[in-house]
């Protein structure tokens, strides 16, 4: 796909990590700086990074976030289950009303049964589209099937193609084009497909 290279384990890929400029470790401190992780090591060359957090500013985070290896077609789905409805009658009235277990709402609107979750496998920058001024790969109300490509994260020049691994509909695009964003957090909300859905629980 034009505007998209697959940097592996290759002389390519050696010679761009050996030619990090000035943007790049601006980068990587913006990439470090807005995730969990505490401690960050990077040797290329004569060049050694190492960064680290003031465990003050972490000392309400959790011990560290695992770090995700290195993908371009794999994305994480979670499917969102509903919730259980607990009732009690009303001695007044005899009513049956939901109980109130008083946790906050979830801030995500499109979390509704059925709907399936693509996560995001690394942290790094999210893409909509394969270069500047290209349609975006999908959008709301698109149907899509498991081989599609939804985006694509970019980290320190490595373009990771994040594919949908599902079939069914974009219900909601949950991260802006040319945002940064953390591993496992949600990039879009995909409405199954029931016969998918169906073809698995026979399984």
């Amino acid at each position: 796909m034009s505007g998209i290279r697959d940097l592996g384990p290759s002389s390519e890929w050696r010679r761009m990590m050996g030619s990090i400029d000035h943007d790049d470790l601006i980068q990587i401190l913006e990439i470090v700086g807005h995730s969990d992780i505490d401690e960050f090591r990077l040797e290329l060359g004569e060049l050694k990074l190492f960064l680290k957090k003031s465990s003050a500013a972490h000392a309400d985070r959790a011990s560290g976030m695992p770090v995700p290896e290195r993908t371009e077609t794999a994305s994480l789905t979670e499917r969102a289950e509903p919730s259980e409805e607990r009732t009690t009658s009303s001695g007044a009235s005899g009513e049956v009303l939901p109980e109130t277990r008083g946790e906050p709402e979830s801030r995500e609107p499109a979390k509704v049964t059925g709907y399936t979750a693509i996560k995001a496998p690394l942290l790094g920058t999210f893409y909509r589209a394969p270069k500047p001024g290209a349609p975006p790969f999908v959008t709301e109300g698109q149907s899509v099937i498991e081989d599609d490509t939804l985006c694509i994260i970019e980290v320190m020049k490595l373009f990771n193609t994040i594919k949908a691994g599902i079939k069914g509909t974009i219900k909601e695009i949950c991260a802006e084009d040319g945002q940064l964003v953390e591993f496992d957090q949600t990039l879009f909300w995909v409405e199954e497909d029931p016969k998918q859905e169906l073809r698995e629980a026979q399984a």
